[in-house]
């Protein structure tokens, strides 16, 4: 135990031995016997370490890896070839035998699973040697340049795969230990949670998934091995029909019950998309979708059975963004990298036909250089760099704006200038990000709108009224408390503040407040509208607190009043819904509104 805890963390504590255990808990839950899958594949280890090492899991990535390498070297090959200067025409005969040689050997890899074989052949791959003829002395070295590319592709390989054989097997022995004692760890983990979550009266997503399928299915031996019970044979007759969306996001189990609650397969209707796959770290599994869509036919009234219909018409997308999303998913995407071969089956297809083409206009990459100063943090430099890219899109969109460039309106379908509301920033994470470009695009005077809740609570009309609720709910939180003092609503200066304070140190601010009560009339004022709201807090649900907040302090005219008050307007009232929304929950009072903001 100790050596498989050791093996699996760092030098100062277990959390590497943990965080692995949690990876390997989250990554067989999805499926339908999650420990019976880990005891299946640590048993599966024994015979891997016994076996030829090209036919393990690890040894087939390393052949995938070989031919790769050798291919690439044959491409390179392949294009000196076709364009050798005719001046070096005299060492035609040798490129070409680099590329026979090359292809020989390709098929050799491919065609056999014997390590010692693979490796015997790229010990003794060898090119002929570069002959010594007449030619233009740069004509060969550009020659002799553009051979080199290739021409050490097998020692780049030897220099981990000579040792392999003995590395994997030794491997494998290894991990079978560390695989047998770790399926015996999450055993018992299993049992102990089973058993606290009976205790507390609780099941989570999980269990509703498993318990489900030990309902409908029984003799399970692997996913198209099972029959259905007798309970799912009579549910099956309730449904008609059975459709699945995001079908490129479900994992094992789920697509599991989905089987099982059909009538054999043929009343379920399925839709996906595997590029719009985004779930796999919550374990989705794209290959159900993918092999679903490679095994049906293509729809054809002449064939009953086909099943497939192909959904390749864009409706929201001008034609210049399908052609460039066509071109660089084309370009980048394989069965390899992305899972599928983006080709014409995959493709989009512009179906928007009511945008005026005129108005159409090609896609651009814009490419920033910066002589920025790196020294500092690596932080400090990324979000310097980010800043930079914040003001040159804070300048295209002015372009945008400026030039009145023309869009159309959907509602309309008339074409008009386009405005703020009808562009859009996608950043792949918005986290530390979202506020940066926001308070550039705000001192430039663009109105902003953002949907993440980071962004959104940090606002500073969201900020006031949450600070508020919380000195509401506990006066004794300085930061709220001056926050709260300090805004619009009540109006407190720096200087008044540090009088409060000056007035009785060492306690908390709200004492100080009170103290201060007493000769200061402002200070009596905010303590009886606080102690006001604070009866009103165990009276009213939270969003009627929050609409009685709004009219009293006036705080709605008082935002709209400011810098794109029209949006921190909308932004109260979104404040409100959500409010709203809480209320629908089983939890109520101020407090646990608090909680529920923070989470």
């Amino acid at each position: 135990f100790l050596k498989t805890v050791e093996q699996f963390s760092g030098t100062k504590n277990d959390k590497g031995f943990i965080d692995t255990l949690k990876k390997i808990w989250w990554s067989i839950i999805s499926q339908p016997y999650p420990l019976e899958s880990l005891k299946k594949y640590a048993d599966d280890l024994s015979s891997y370490s016994s076996m030829d090492p090209l036919l393990t899991p690890h040894g087939k990535i390393i052949k995938d890896y070989i031919l790769d390498s050798l291919t690439n070297a044959a491409e390179l090959s392949r294009s000196l070839c076709e364009k050798l200067p005719q001046e070096g025409v005299v060492f035609k005969d040798l490129l070409y035998s680099d590329n026979r040689k090359i292809t020989e050997l390709i098929n050799i890899v491919k065609n056999t699973n014997s390590y010692d074989i693979v490796a015997d052949n790229i010990k003794n791959f060898k090119f002929d040697r570069f002959p010594t003829k007449k030619c233009e002395k740069d004509i060969k070295e550009f020659i002799k340049n553009e051979r080199e590319k290739y021409r050490t592709v097998n020692k780049d390989i030897l220099s981990f795969f000579d040792t392999l054989k003995v590395d994997i097997q030794a491997d494998y022995t290894q991990m079978q230990e560390y695989a047998h004692l770790i399926y015996e760890v999450l055993s018992d983990f299993s049992k102990a949670f089973a058993k606290e979550k009976i205790n507390r009266g609780l099941i989570d997503f999980n269990d509703i998934e498993h318990f489900a399928l030990r309902l409908l299915v029984k003799n399970y031996i692997n996913e198209d091995t099972y029959e259905k019970s007798d309970i799912a044979k009579e549910l099956s007759l309730q449904f008609k029909e059975i459709y699945v969306d995001e079908y490129q996001d479900t994992n094992v189990i789920q697509d599991l019950i989905f089987r099982a609650l059909s009538r054999d397969e043929k009343n379920i209707f399925m839709v996906g998309d595997i590029k719009q796959s985004i779930y796999r770290f919550r374990e989705a599994c794209p290959d159900i979708f993918s092999k679903k869509k490679d095994c049906f036919k293509e729809v054809d009234k002449k064939d009953p059975n086909a099943a497939k219909i192909i959904l390749s018409k864009n409706f929201r997308s001008r034609e210049s963004i399908i052609d460039g999303i066509n071109y660089i998913f084309k370009t980048i995407m394989s069965k390899k990298l992305g899972e599928l071969d983006y080709d014409s089956g995959e493709a989009l297809a512009f179906g928007a036909e009511y945008y005026d083409k005129k108005y159409d206009a090609p896609i651009e990459a814009d490419i920033l250089i910066s002589n920025l100063n790196t020294e500092g943090s690596e932080e400090d430099l990324d979000v310097n760099l980010f800043k930079i890219e914040c003001k040159h899109i804070a300048s295209r969109i002015k372009e945008i704006i400026n030039n009145k460039t023309p869009v159309m309106d959907k509602q309309s379908g008339n074409i008009r200038p386009a405005g703020y509301r009808d562009i859009v920033i996608l950043l792949r994470n918005l986290k530390n990000r979202g506020e940066v470009l926001e308070q550039v695009l705000n001192e430039e005077g663009i109105p902003t709108y953002s949907d993440t809740e980071s962004v959104f609570f940090g606002r500073e009309e969201i900020s006031i009224i949450l600070s508020l609720l919380q000195v509401i709910d506990n006066p004794l939180q300085d930061t709220h408390l001056i926050s709260v003092m300090r805004s619009p609503i009540f109006g407190f200066t720096s200087d008044e503040l540090a009088e409060i304070r000056l007035c009785k140190t060492a306690v908390p601010f709200y004492e100080a407040v009170e103290e201060m009560s007493r000769t200061s009339v402002k200070c009596k004022t905010f303590i009886d509208k606080l102690e006001e709201y604070r009866i009103c807090s165990k009276n009213m649900s939270i969003d009627k607190l929050l609409y009685y907040i709004y009219e009293d302090t006036s705080f709605m005219s008082i935002v709209g009043a400011m810098t794109n008050g029209a949006l921190r307007q909308a932004n109260l009232q979104l404040l409100y819904d959500y409010a709203r929304k809480y209320e629908e929950t089983e939890f109520k009072g101020i407090f646990n509104f608090n909680n529920y903001i923070e989470r």
